[in-house]
């Protein structure tokens, strides 16, 4: 399955009609894809309001914190969800930090695949770090109040 939020009203659902799953779990995979596209949309985060120059910290964040909504609203467990050990996830971070803002990198390889180094997911992950590290640290916070704070503030809550 797979989603995307289109503007600010519109968010579109796909699933693969070969997906070799029963009808309850394709319809479980299609509810977690709408909670996630869902919570970018109450974010205010789009397609057509990305900004061209918005930073691939701040990218990862939009796409960790979706996911971790994901996860704990419709009891979603993608892959893109399971991130690394810390030392390999600081190692990201420091790596993700220093791409140019805008989209003047791979970011393909970065969002989705890498053929050269096989890793999968770099800014999901790292997105999904940076939130439970925030949450972590602030008890008091939880997925739904994060989507009131920017990107940047969800990376000060961090601590990284």
């Amino acid at each position: 399955t797979g989603g995307s939020a289109w503007d600010a009203n519109t968010l579109k659902l796909a699933y693969d009609p070969k997906f070799n799953a029963s009808q309850s779990e394709l319809l479980a995979e299609l509810k977690a894809t709408y909670y996630h596209e869902g919570y970018h949309l109450a974010r205010g985060f789009s397609f057509a309001t990305t900004p061209a120059d918005m930073s691939a910290i701040n990218l990862a964040i939009e796409e960790g914190a979706a996911t971790k909504f994901e996860v704990l609203q419709a009891n979603g467990m993608p892959g893109y969800a399971k991130y690394e050990d810390r030392p390999t996830m600081l190692s990201w971070l420091k790596e993700v930090k220093a791409l140019p803002d805008g989209f003047d990198y791979d970011w393909q390889r970065y969002k989705f695949y890498d053929p050269e180094t096989d890793r999968k997911w770099i800014l999901y992950k790292l997105g999904v770090f940076i939130v439970d590290e925030a949450l972590a640290n602030y008890p008091n916070q939880n997925i739904e109040t994060l989507a009131q704070l920017t990107c940047l503030d969800i990376l000060k809550l961090s601590a990284l």
